[in-house]
C-alpha cells in the first residue's frame, strides 16, 4: 500500500509522525492521535467537521431543505 504523503490538517505534520486517518466523506487527512482516535476503524469514518453536518444521504434533510420547510416552501 503507498503511503500517504498529505499533511495533517490539524498539525500540518506528515505521515511519518503517525497513522493518517482519511474521512470518508470529505477525504481530509488527520493523525489519529490528534483527533483522539484510539481503536479500529469499524465502518466510516468521519472528521468533526462531517460529523457535525446532516447526512443528507442518510435520509436526512439538508439544512437548505430545513430552512425551506421552516419559511413554509
Amino acid at each position: 500500500m503507498p503511503r500517504d504523503e498529505r499533511s495533517c490538517v490539524l498539525c500540518d505534520g506528515g505521515d511519518d509522525e503517525g497513522r493518517i486517518l482519511l474521512c470518508d466523506d470529505c477525504n481530509k487527512p488527520v493523525h489519529a492521535h490528534c483527533v483522539g482516535f484510539a481503536g479500529p476503524v469499524e465502518g466510516d469514518w468521519l472528521c468533526g467537521e462531517c460529523e457535525d453536518q446532516p447526512a443528507d444521504s442518510e435520509g436526512h434533510e439538508s439544512e437548505e431543505e430545513e430552512a425551506s420547510v421552516a419559511a413554509g416552501a
